[in-house]
């Protein structure tokens, strides 16, 4: 019996009347359907041909008629070449599991069903801030093509191009533009090595991503000596403040790293902790002063040795729970992302109240990277400014030395007076 593999409109219109285009499945009188990324009018859509047809001559309506027309061929293609080996392989198959079949196989040809894939892959192995990037990347890729639905093939360099052109008109900056092309890149590289990309000259090849000059993010000496000193007569800004501080005596220990510290990784008077982003171990001497910090917000019942998750968890409380449960570590990153958030709203105060730049964790790392510059410490130790070489490069560096060299150069760099 042969497999019917047709193009329809579904049966309900959404709120501007228009119809989601189906490809319709039927094998011993069994039905299946895939439903297509586009969404059309009854008059746009010939059933008879099985084809989508123009309403008028623009030229952006007629692009995009071509590439609905190009998603049907596409569809009923595959679906027929599945069909076909399935029966020359005398293999039992539904309609149910032909269009199965096809999801699982051809979906990821496409940018936005491989990207969500990929999303949904990330979460599940709990890399949530590598998955809020791709997010991040497809909010902007959505509204850059908010009604096309591109198969990677289709990623050229005019293509790209015009999407950076979008991101610069929407008045983001250089730095800003070429995170959100290093993402595409990522996912592009990755589908290829999946098999979704045909084989062609790699359209990223000709795009440049010279960053854009940053500014200096390090403050003086001078204030980090005033913020150690100052009493903001207000518990919170004190507490955001000797958070800053920890940061800048624990070698420039990036928020998160200090959020998920737990009582177990001291010993040996030393923090020993693995690094969030890199999975890299590290070592820190305890300072005077990170001994202080860590004696002051001591919570016998509390697994942390800071009280950032207890401050996430308490603003969690204040929020409406969520429809769907969450993972425990779902929950857990959600409730370190809204102590991040709390914390840096205090530090934008404590800015106003110092009259000083902008504080954030950021400023802490950038201000100790400097200041073990100034202190002679060799370039191949430190890189010059965490703002102009990779994090990575910079921990990679700092990792090569002698534990010892490092701890005495952080008694060094922290010792204020």
């Amino acid at each position: 019996m042969k497999t019917s593999i047709l193009p329809r409109l579904n049966y309900r219109a959404d709120q501007h009347g228009r119809y989601a285009l189906i490809i319709q499945v039927i094998y011993q009188r069994h039905r299946s359907i895939l439903t297509t990324p586009y969404r059309l009018y009854p008059a746009e859509f010939d059933a008879g041909r099985g084809r989508a047809i123009p309403l008028n001559r623009t030229k952006r309506h007629r692009h995009f008629i071509r590439e609905v027309n190009h998603c049907i061929d596409y569809y009923v293609s595959e679906l027929r070449s599945l069909a076909d080996r399935l029966t020359a392989a005398q293999q039992p198959y539904s309609a149910q599991e032909l269009t199965s079949l096809y999801k699982y196989r051809s979906d990821s040809h496409y940018l936005h069903s491989f990207a969500s894939q990929r999303i949904t892959e990330l979460e599940q192995a709990g890399r949530f801030g590598t998955a809020r990037t791709y997010r991040s990347l497809m909010s902007a890729w959505n509204k850059f093509a908010p009604e096309s639905h591109y198969q990677f093939a289709q990623l050229d360099l005019r293509t790209i191009s015009a999407f950076r052109e979008h991101l610069e008109r929407q008045g983001n900056k250089r730095n800003t533009v070429n995170f959100y092309l290093r993402t595409l890149r990522a996912l592009y590289n990755r589908a290829a090595r999946c098999g979704y990309v045909p084989d062609s000259e790699n359209p990223f090849r000709e795009i440049s991503f010279k960053p854009a000059p940053t500014p200096k993010l390090a403050i003086h000496r001078d204030l980090l000596y005033t913020l150690s000193k100052y009493e903001f007569e207000n518990p919170l800004l004190d507490e955001a403040r000797d958070l800053f501080l920890f940061s800048f005596y624990a070698r420039g220990m990036s928020f998160v790293d200090m959020a998920f510290l737990k009582k177990e990784n001291i010993w040996d008077n030393a923090l020993h902790y693995q690094r969030q982003k890199t999975h890299q171990w590290f070592h820190v001497s305890l300072t005077p002063q990170l001994r202080e910090i860590i004696a002051r917000y001591d919570h016998p019942s509390s697994p942390w040795v800071l009280p950032c998750m207890r401050r996430g968890e308490w603003m969690l409380s204040q929020t409406p729970p969520k429809a769907m449960a969450e993972s425990p570590s779902a929950l857990q990153y959600r409730v370190y992302k809204m102590a991040l958030q709390f914390y840096l709203i205090l530090l934008q105060r404590i800015s106003r109240r110092l009259g000083c730049r902008k504080l954030t964790f950021n400023v802490a790392r950038h201000t100790w990277a400097t200041e073990a510059q100034s202190l002679g410490v060799p370039l191949p130790h430190i890189s010059a400014g965490l703002g102009h070489t990779s994090e990575k490069t910079t921990r990679f560096y700092l990792a090569q030395l002698d534990t010892r060299t490092v701890d005495r150069i952080n008694e060094r760099v922290t010792k204020l007076r």
